[in-house]
């Protein structure tokens, strides 16, 4: 870790040096804590974000983003690692290399674009909820950021004939999604292993299967293309899209599931095991077909997003007289998002959007309805902003509402003592019914105090 921040010290100092370079950043803590049962310190993080701009030459510009992320918490090990590094365990620090390239303009035609290396590009209109949004991993490991996303290593080249903007995309190598933390997990991917196979293998734990995990890094598996074509009409802007690559959450396969049972119960449980069956979580291949809007009607903001998916089937057999197929992710469906925002004279925000389909949610059977909204009232010539209501809701059956609901929803205050200063207090209330989003998570209440200076 010391030869990281000194070979990136290196870097920036000889960026800085040697060509001409402008630097914003910004420095955040974050800090939440449980309050329903046992309280405790549910996360702890410090952030230094750096952004590095450079106007190379008149063709040719430079963009960088670069995290330093150090976790609050001390890693978990045994005394004789801590005793041999304690400054790395109780003090973790990591790099996030969020972006980093190239721009080439007006190459090699004067109406294109070229962009080289690795890049956020954002597809959708809507706030946070994007399907369209597909080509960059999630970064879910604070739920509370969602929407978050790592940039790709990536070919992306944008055309302007006239009236339009195309967009051409070529990621080489596949990235999963960063998953969530703790409990969130469990809210997006199903762990649970059928009941006909732990009444086979009951002397085995089903979380050993998830140390088992491989991704196929060839050219045709690892790959993936996507297009855009965007307009202006009418005051709206509108596009049209194209994605072919992988889904990035994973998907349990349920059939090397059985055969990995099958094998560790015929080898001693002492004994090292080679699986050459296939892995056992798969990232589906899919193609997604994508159309978003965006403008406002008198001083009302409005938009809207589609996403077509035709994913590739998981599946697994339930081993009756006569076996039945069920289709676990995968097949033919629709996600969409339809969303306003308002700011009345009053300076009172009102966003609110409705989701069908969540980010984890694979087939046409399970997608739910969801709404995110936020109401808040802005201070401005008082340095504070009051958040009077803000959060994320579900109903997986509207025949039984009161069964199937879930929400994370609270209150919270902005102020802003200095410029580039913010401070954020406020509370994340979750209640759920089994079967909602949110059920596996009900029990994680907690209050945030978030600080950030950005220069």
């Amino acid at each position: 870790m010391k030869r990281i921040v000194i070979f990136s010290m290196i870097i920036f100092t000889n960026l800085y040096l040697f060509a001409q370079v402008d630097i914003i950043g910004n420095l955040e803590t974050k800090t939440r804590f449980g309050f329903t049962g046992e309280d405790r310190i549910t996360w702890s993080r410090n952030i230094l974000t750096l952004n590095l701009t450079s106007n190379i030459t008149e063709g040719a510009g430079l963009f960088s983003d670069i995290r330093f992320v150090h976790d609050g918490f001390p890693k978990q090990e045994k005394v004789s690692n801590y005793l041999k590094n304690s400054l790395e365990l109780t003090q973790p620090l990591s790099i996030e290399f969020r972006e980093a390239f190239i721009d080439l303009y007006a190459f090699p035609l004067h109406n294109v674009d070229i962009r080289i290396g690795k890049q956020r590009i954002a597809w959708g209109t809507a706030d946070k909820f994007n399907p369209t949004d597909n080509i960059n991993p999630d970064k879910l490991d604070d739920i509370y950021e969602f929407g978050d996303h790592f940039g790709s290593t990536a070919f992306n080249i944008k055309w302007y004939p006239g009236p339009f903007t195309t967009q051409l995309i070529y990621i080489p190598t596949f990235t999963p999604a960063v998953l969530p933390r703790g409990d969130w997990i469990n809210a997006f991917i199903n762990y649970n292993v059928p009941d006909t196979i732990l009444q086979q293998f009951p002397q085995y734990n089903p979380l050993d299967i998830f140390d088992y995990i491989n991704i196929d890094n060839r050219v045709k598996n690892t790959s993936s293309f996507a297009f855009k074509i965007s307009t202006m009409l009418f005051g709206y802007d509108l596009s049209l899209s194209f994605y072919k690559g992988r889904e990035d959450i994973p998907v349990l396969d349920y059939n090397n599931v059985y055969k990995f049972f099958d094998t560790i119960s015929k080898y001693d449980p002492n004994t090292p095991i080679s699986f050459e069956y296939g892995p056992l979580f798969l990232y589906p291949r899919k193609s997604v077909i994508g159309i978003d809007f965006a403008g406002s009607i008198r001083n009302i903001g409005i938009w809207g997003e589609f996403a077509y998916t035709d994913m590739q089937e998981v599946y697994h057999w339930i081993p009756l007289i006569n076996p039945q197929k069920v289709i676990d992710a995968g097949g033919k469906f629709i996600k969409y998002v339809l969303g306003f925002d308002y700011t009345t004279a009053y300076n009172l925000y009102i966003n609110f959007q409705y989701i069908h389909g969540f980010l984890h949610e694979m087939k046409k059977d399970n997608l739910n309805d969801y709404f995110s909204f936020r109401l808040e009232k802005n201070f401005p010539y008082k340095n504070f902003k009051l958040i009077l209501l803000s959060g994320l809701a579900s109903v997986s059956d509207w025949d039984n509402i009161k069964e199937s609901y879930g929400f994370t929803v609270g209150p919270g205050l902005e102020i802003r003592p200095s410029d580039g200063v913010e401070l954020t207090i406020g509370t994340y209330i979750i209640d759920a019914k089994p079967g909602s989003f949110f059920y596996n998570v009900k029990d994680l209440d907690e209050v945030y105090l978030n600080f950030k200076y950005s220069f």
